[in-house]
This record gives structure tokens, C-alpha cells and sequence, in this order.
């Protein structure tokens, strides 16, 4: 009987001691759950923060646009009214984005044939850019004439006008102008295409999207 009464006794304290540890691995448990829960919750929020500041920054782009318009540019002296003659090429950037464009690639290509000279806008010429020549297709025709150079910043709402003198143009026929633009926040290079109507007589050319 008192062998019996002792392995009851240990059997309880056994029992005893096996729900006491169960007791304090539940509460280490809950308190580990506890932390971890809060950590989530606090990554989370870094996480949410971080995507709104990606958002905000993806929603702060640079848009840059151009746009083109053109006139006759006689030349002075005894060869005045004489043909060939020149057109002057005005473009006008600006930026419909929300932050500067900093550096925008720009192309100007005409038919070869043609002359480029950036210039002033009373048709002054200027150092500016560089002018080349490849073998690029431009309206089915092989060979451009181009002129290249990167310009900027160009701040939102500010307009920057640049002038190209082309060469080589007679009365009464037409030619493409092909404007080709990259910035980092275009997914894709912006071309803006324009047909130049030289007009027979007269200092007004017609700037239209086709032929």
C-alpha cells in the first residue's frame, strides 16, 4: 500500500510538472506568436510605405513634346530670290510631365540632298549638336541627312526653341522631316513626322502629317 500511494504521488507530480511545462511552452508560444504578428504588422507598413514612395515616384515623370513649324529664310546679296533656297525649321520643346527632363536625345532627319546648320533664330548659325549622314530609310527613300545633339533640362511648363537651317530646297515641291526624341522616362522613342510644302513664291510653307 505505501508503494502504491508513493507511485500515485510521483505519477501526480509527473503529471503536475508535464502540465506546468505545457502551461509555460503555451504562454512562450503565444508570446513568440505575439512578436511575430507585430513584426508583420511592422513590415507590412514598411512595405506599404515603400510602395507608395515607388508610386510617387513613378507618377513624377518627365513628358518632353515638340512641336514644328517652318518659313522661308532668303538669302541676302546678289543671289537673293535665287534657287535653291532655305527653309528655316523652328521646333519648340517643352515638358507635359511633372519633373525635368534632363536629357533628351533629339534627331532631326530630312532626305540626303538636303543640308542641316543649327542656327539663331534670325538665321545666324551656331555651333550646336552635330550633323551626319547614314543610310537609314526615310518615306521608302534610302539616305538621311540628320542632325543629333541632347538637350536639357527642359523644367515643366518651359518652352526651349531650337532652329535649323535647311538647304537645298526648290519652289513648288514638299519633303519629309522626321523628329526623333529618347528620354529615360519614355518607354519608346517619340517620332513627330512633318511634309514641308515649299510653296511656288511666296515665304509661307505648309506644315501638314501627310503628303
Amino acid at each position: 500500500m505505501y508503494i502504491s500511494a508513493l507511485l500515485v504521488s510521483v505519477r501526480h507530480d509527473w503529471l503536475d510538472y508535464v502540465a506546468a511545462f505545457g502551461g509555460v511552452a503555451g504562454g512562450l508560444a503565444g508570446i513568440v506568436a505575439l512578436a511575430f504578428a507585430r513584426q508583420s504588422k511592422r513590415d507590412a507598413g514598411r512595405s506599404a510605405q515603400a510602395a507608395e514612395v515607388a508610386l510617387r515616384l513613378m507618377e513624377r515623370q518627365a513628358e518632353p513634346f515638340a512641336n514644328m513649324s517652318a518659313r522661308m529664310f532668303e538669302r541676302s546679296g546678289l543671289d537673293a530670290g535665287m534657287p535653291p533656297h532655305r527653309a528655316l525649321l523652328d521646333l519648340g520643346f517643352s515638358n507635359r510631365g511633372t519633373r525635368a527632363a534632363e536629357r533628351v536625345s533629339v534627331n532631326v532627319l530630312v532626305p540626303r540632298g538636303f543640308g542641316i546648320t543649327p542656327c539663331e533664330q534670325n538665321g545666324w548659325p551656331i555651333d550646336m549638336g552635330r550633323v551626319e549622314t547614314s543610310s537609314e530609310r526615310l518615306d521608302g527613300e534610302i539616305g538621311v541627312v540628320f542632325w543629333a545633339d541632347t538637350i536639357g533640362p527642359i523644367d515643366v511648363g518651359v518652352f526651349k526653341p531650337v532652329h535649323l537651317l535647311i538647304e537645298g530646297v526648290w519652289p513648288g515641291t514638299s519633303f519629309p522631316v522626321l523628329l526623333k526624341m529618347t528620354h529615360e522616362d519614355s518607354a519608346h522613342e517619340i517620332h513627330v513626322r512633318r511634309i514641308l510644302h515649299i510653296p511656288a513664291s511666296g515665304t509661307d510653307i505648309v506644315v501638314s502629317e501627310s503628303s
